[in-house]
């Protein structure tokens, strides 16, 4: 078992993870591997130095999916992309759309120990291949700006997070979107932008939406990314400036995973997106905030997730 490594971060969901948690997992990787806790953020190095030591076939990370993108950006940052552990999501943060995405429901306990198991009966893995982003140096599977990460910044305000918080966010924003409200308004506030999908700029200089994604979900039941993972190599480009009434009449597209008709949008699978802004851009990765007037998107390398 020298070749699993489980990098466990107890500050996920508010530190909820790490309360909760942490006694179990280090019941289960007791003898069967390494566990290594990250506190914070400046942690990541130091952890990722220690795989450097010794290679590995399997990595866990217990977090969500801010706590995945940031350790994999950090792997890749210090290790590169050529030889990369098959990866095992342990479902832990306020934020799972990356497992959801594949209706992986297993809770934290039953995911690692189903893991030891194999490894120890030495049993094969149920794995399945999907690409990430890289956007500016980072690493993730979907990418957000301007309403994406307008409507995390307001699902975040006030420090109460699950999945009432989002609910209550999401049909808030849908209320006001019917009647155009304040809210709605905030939320899909437009830019001036310029957009390039694989070198060709969009004709489109207003943007209220750009999102990217390799996955097919982002929460709640809605997968607007009907042809992420439809060609390797490729994610899903989505981006409008419609209006927010428009938009509420298409949620059964978004929760059926179907085109968008009869609005103004750009719909396409790429390999390679550039945004330029006057401004500087909030971006969101995978539940994690970023800055930039320049956002450089392009497919990322192709990891193997254990499923089973």
């Amino acid at each position: 078992m020298e070749n699993l490594v489980v990098i466990f971060n107890p500050n996920a969901q508010k530190g909820k993870l790490g309360r909760k948690c942490f006694q179990y997992v280090e019941e289960i990787m007791d003898g069967v591997g390494e566990l290594i806790v990250t506190e914070t953020l400046d942690d990541l190095p130091r952890a990722i130095s220690r795989l450097q030591e010794r290679p590995i076939d399997v990595l866990g990370l217990c977090g969500g999916d801010g706590t995945f993108s940031l350790t994999l950006s950090q792997y890749f940052s210090q290790i590169g992309t050529d030889s990369i552990p098959k990866v095992l999501f342990l479902r832990g943060g306020t934020m799972n759309a990356i497992l959801s995405h594949f209706n992986h429901r297993i809770n934290l306990r039953r995911a690692l120990k189903n893991l030891v198991e194999k490894k120890q009966e030495g049993g094969s893995f149920e794995t399945v291949g999907v690409d990430m982003l890289k956007m500016n140096g980072h690493y993730g599977f979907t990418a957000g700006m301007m309403m994406p990460a307008n409507l995390v910044a307001a699902y975040h305000a006030g420090g109460d997070l699950g999945l009432n918080k989002a609910i209550r966010v999401t049909t808030r924003l849908i209320a006001s979107a019917m009647v155009e409200g304040d809210f709605s308004r905030e939320m899909f506030s437009a830019r001036s932008v310029r957009l390039w999908v694989d070198g060709r700029e969009s004709p489109q200089k207003v943007f209220s939406v750009i999102l990217a994604s390799t996955i097919n979900y982002v929460g709640l039941g809605f997968r607007p990314f009907h042809q992420a993972g439809t060609k390797s190599g490729h994610f899903h480009v989505l981006a409008t400036d419609e209006k927010p009434s428009r938009l509420v009449g298409k949620i059964g597209n978004l929760l059926r995973s179907e085109p968008i008709h009869g609005v103004n949008i750009v719909d396409e699978l790429a390999r390679s997106v550039r945004v330029e802004s006057p401004d500087t851009l909030n971006i969101l990765l995978d539940g994690e905030f970023f800055e930039s007037s320049k956002v450089e998107i392009s497919t990322g390398p192709r990891i193997e997730i254990i499923l089973r």
